[in-house]
């Protein structure tokens, strides 16, 4: 008896269980992700030893700071970078619109372009309507097409540097159809990179003190 009734309650809980994921899993995608925006912080090279100390609890090896594999201040690498913005906005009629901003960068006349690692899902193309996600794009803005970037943005004589461009544009300088700029787009990752020396110079980050 106790055990019949057992199996009825643990019936009664696993329709309910399953009645909820149900309806969790026919909840919608989100409908409003309008705005991507960020602050570029000082890329810097990944510590992987000599270690020079230790944090710890946890045992988290520090390394000296190095700028190897990233941007350097010498050799053609960019010697200043105070500030640096980029928001990437929808608009109503034109689609998703780039905005990067930034003050501080010297020397001026520097070549700077803007990377942007995109994953796109949309039902264009074949086959019809069906949902692809496309392979990981990676792309360079910038307000002029040349250099070694293929496309840049130059730092001006006060230090100021700004790129006003939509996505579409970006992608058609890259030789990539639009469609890529459509549907859900997964900002994957976003860097500036120094056309003089081809290395990222500024990562999304904070900066929570100044360094030396």
């Amino acid at each position: 008896m106790k055990n019949g009734r057992f199996a009825i309650v643990a019936g009664v809980a696993f329709g309910a269980l399953v009645t909820a994921q149900g309806a969790f899993a026919a909840a919608p995608y989100v409908t409003r992700a309008s705005v991507y925006q960020i602050k570029f912080v000082r890329a810097m090279d990944e510590c992987v030893g000599p270690f020079i100390t230790t944090v710890n609890p946890g045992s988290v090896g520090g390394c000296a700071q190095a700028n190897v594999v990233t941007d350097n201040n010498t050799g053609g690498g960019l010697t200043g970078l105070a500030q640096g913005n980029l928001k990437i906005s929808r608009r109503k009629n034109s689609g998703a619109f780039i905005r990067m901003t930034g003050k501080g960068f010297a020397p001026p006349g520097t070549d700077i372009g803007l990377q942007l690692t995109l994953r796109t899902t949309n039902r264009r193309g074949l086959p019809a309507a069906t949902s692809k996600t496309y392979e990981d794009t990676t792309v360079i803005c910038g307000s002029t097409s040349g250099g070694s970037c293929g496309n840049y943005s130059d730092v001006q004589g006060n230090g100021r540097i700004v790129l006003r461009q939509s996505l579409v544009a970006c992608l058609a300088a890259n030789g990539i159809d639009d469609f890529l700029g459509s549907g859900n787009v997964e900002i994957i990752d976003s860097s500036l990179i120094n056309c003089a020396t081809g290395k990222v110079v500024g990562v999304p980050g904070i900066l929570q003190e100044p360094l030396q």
